[in-house]
């Protein structure tokens, strides 16, 4: 996973080799980026020829303002933290479900600690799309959390909320079939 400015030229090919499958954008805090424009809609258009992924982690109002540019957007897109629900915000957990529903667009089950309902929305979710495209994520290097958090007790929570069975059965396989791991 990378973090780049599609403004710049880069060596999409390049970083495939190297082992990259997708692009994280990082929109807490910040206004997010026009997906619909000509330079998003090129690299999308990259991103898909390679198998790449559009990893977004944005919350609130950010899901409604991205919801038609991820309805349509031309490779895999990948919620993370559950779309970092808060409390209160209905609107934007409608948004994150309605997304999640969709064929191209997975969830990644990490973070509890960044979000004011993890557990919730989680049980919504693998209600509305089941397990079939949730995947984990450890989140480290735990950014701003590293005396909350370490990876087996990400793991171990993530396995509470699935259930041992859902998450063996199906979060490797899917990484695998998302990531195109042989």
């Amino acid at each position: 996973m990378v973090v780049l400015d599609p403004r710049q030229n880069h060596d999409l090919e390049k970083l495939h080799t190297q082992g990259v499958r997708g692009i994280r954008l990082n929109l807490i805090g910040i206004t997010p980026p026009d997906l619909g424009s000509r330079v998003w809609r090129e690299l999308g258009k990259q991103m898909t020829e390679l198998g790449w992924h559009l990893e977004v982690q944005a919350q609130r109002r950010q899901w409604d303002e991205l919801a038609d540019s991820l309805t349509r957007w031309s490779s895999a897109v990948v919620i993370d933290h559950p779309g970092l629900p808060a409390r209160a915000d209905f609107q934007a957990k409608k948004t994150v479900a309605a997304l999640a529903a969709l064929e191209h667009v997975w969830v990644k089950v990490s973070a509890p600690y960044r979000s004011e309902v993890p557990e919730l929305a989680l049980a919504q979710l693998l209600d509305t799309t089941g397990p079939a495209r949730m995947l984990f994520g450890s989140d480290w290097p735990f950014t701003g959390h590293e005396t909350d958090s370490s990876t087996g007790a990400l793991e171990a929570w993530a396995r509470k909320q699935l259930g041992e069975e859902t998450f063996t059965a199906t979060l490797p396989a899917n990484a695998q079939r998302l990531l195109r791991w042989d």
